[in-house]
């Protein structure tokens, strides 16, 4: 995660969690979430009131004089649009909190690289920027709010950012054409590319609730800084958002980073020289003590003394610095360290993030297959209907021409028989009559073969449609499961990493009580050197006193 703030992850991954949970009892489907940002006092807490948003507590946004935000930190709220959840994200104004820009966008970018990490749960489908139309320029905050946004968004993402603007006086008044000039000058030097612009009309719901209609009709959308933050991991400081909130102190930063760099290795460097001119040194004095001690055996005894003390003073402060230097070099290991287990959960989020983002397009292209297959279907039952209705319509051409045709003969007949054949013309009426019916009786069960296809063929497809999705929910499951056990292998190599560090700190002890025990047995032997030295002076000493006392006595 770089340099977001733990517990404001930690915060959004649990209110967005029991938003996801609770969306799952009620839907299936991702949540739509919408960032709102903009100048404090704007109206995005209003909006998102007039909306309907609460937070998990069930609280509604803080709103203060009817436009005046009272949001100091990024907050989501849950509503239900055209039967949706709905997750709405209010922001703070830049440039005018107490907080540093840098520290507002860490906890707007947690929020956002948790919807990052949930792509099949949580679609991001659009921004909202609220800006105050009676303003005559733009200000700084503004300004700031508006470069962040893009740095947020990206070039890409800017067609899902509408853009509501504020406070419009009503049209007989005469400040109102000074504003609709100043909305396309906007458009024109700030708001280019982006998807529309709507006026926000204060305390007017159905005005609220049609902007995020226009967004929800946009496909979701992955920002700039969230792709910056999972692949590769970035720390906030380093997206295009934390350059823009911060520029000058990024290039400072990156400064006195390159600077620290350069004076550890002059430092390692530096402590390596010093420790093979101690060695030089402790070599040189060592054959220049013996030495000393061979020449002047009288006045062993007392350079002896000075340089033990000198000696000790300078043992003492060689091993103050090697601590100093090993408890640095203990906090450089254990630094690097804590990289590398943040270089790994970063890893293994990026690693979670591009299997999430497979089921979604799988999901996707499943759901995409189904809905070919359902057009297809459809299609061909409407086909297949309109060929069984043109079967039908001919068959009738064909029976009523027949019978044009057999009553123009008949007819025929009758006027050249009619006296003659009344009794055969009446058993050929009978006889027709029973062939009519029996065309009729032939028709209707041709009919029934139809329909009886027709409900085959549409049982066929939902039988079809029922295993695809069950194949669906067979993929999807062994995903879960390929996941867990994906989560369960971290897992187990979080456990060898923190068991590794616990080896190394034990040995990191041991190398430290062997170096103390061998300075230790260094000290015993020069004391015992020196107690050498004085026995060997002592000695020649105590003959001379007996000869000189001998002599005497002679």
């Amino acid at each position: 995660m770089g340099s977001i703030n733990d517990s404001s992850f930690g915060s959004a991954e649990d209110t967005v969690s029991g938003y996801v949970r609770t969306n799952k009892s009620r839907s299936p489907g991702p949540i739509a979430a919408f960032i709102f940002m903009g100048k404090t006092g704007a109206g995005k807490s209003s909006m998102i009131k007039l909306l309907g948003g609460k937070t998990s507590d069930g609280s509604e946004p803080i709103v203060d004089d009817g436009l005046e935000s009272c949001t100091t930190t990024p907050i989501i709220y849950e509503t239900t649009i055209d039967n949706k959840m709905i997750l709405l994200l209010d922001t703070p104004g830049f440039d005018d909190s107490e907080q540093t820009n840098l520290d507002i966008l860490k906890e707007i970018v947690s929020n956002l690289y948790v919807f990052a990490l949930r792509p099949t749960e949580v679609e991001v489908r659009g921004l909202i920027f609220l800006h105050d139309i009676t303003e005559t320029r733009l200000s700084g905050s503004q300004r700031m709010t508006w470069q962040i946004l893009k740095a947020i968004c990206g070039e890409g993402s800017m067609k899902n950012v509408l853009v509501g603007t504020t406070q419009w006086s009503s049209e007989g008044d005469r400040r109102f054409q000074n504003e609709e000039k100043r909305e396309r000058e906007l458009h024109g030097k700030h708001w280019n590319g982006i998807h529309k612009s709507s006026r926000v009309v204060y305390g007017d719901k159905e005005n609220a609730l049609q902007i995020i209609r226009d967004l929800l009709v946009k496909p979701p959308v992955l920002l700039l800084v969230q792709a910056e933050m999972i692949n590769p991991p970035h720390t906030v400081e380093a997206t295009t958002a934390g350059r823009a909130a911060m520029p000058a102190a990024f290039v400072e930063m990156e400064r006195l980073r390159k600077e620290i760099t350069d004076q550890q290795r002059g430092s390692e460097e530096a402590i390596r020289q010093t420790e093979e001119t101690h060695r030089k040194e402790k070599d040189s004095q060592m054959r220049g003590q013996e030495e000393e001690r061979i020449k002047q055996v009288e006045a062993a005894q007392r350079r002896e003394v000075e340089k033990h003390k000198e000696q000790c003073e300078r043992e003492k402060a060689r091993e103050r610095e090697e601590q100093e230097q090993r408890a640095r070099h203990e906090e450089e290991v254990r630094g690097q360290v804590e990289e590398a287990n943040r270089r790994a959960q970063a890893e293994e989020a990026q690693r979670q993030a591009e299997v999430e983002e497979r089921t979604r397009l799988e999901e996707a292209a499943r759901r995409r297959a189904e809905e070919k297959q359902r057009k297809y279907e459809i299609i061909r039952q409407e086909k297949e209907q309109e060929e069984i209705s043109r079967q039908i319509e001919e068959a009738h051409r064909q029976i009523q021409a027949e019978e044009a045709r057999r009553h123009a003969e008949a007819e025929e007949r009758t006027r050249q028989q009619e006296a003659a054949q009344r009794q055969a013309e009446e058993e050929q009426r009978k006889r027709e009559d029973a062939r009519q019916k029996e065309e009729q009786e032939q028709l209707r069960r041709y009919e029934e073969e139809i329909r009886r296809k027709i409900e085959e063929s549409r049982w066929q497809a939902e039988e079809a449609q029922r295993h695809a999705q069950a194949e669906a929910q067979k993929i999807k499951e062994e995903e879960m499961q390929r996941i867990e056990t994906e989560r369960q292998r971290w897992e187990a190599e979080q456990i060898q990493a923190r068991r590794d560090e616990v080896e190394r700190q034990r040995q990191l002890e041991e190398e430290n009580n062997r170096l103390r025990e061998e300075a230790m047995r260094e000290q015993e032997r020069i004391q015992r050197e020196i107690h050498e030295a004085n026995q060997r002076v002592r000695r020649p000493r105590l003959a001379f006193r007996r000869r000189m006392h001998m002599g005497s006595r002679n």
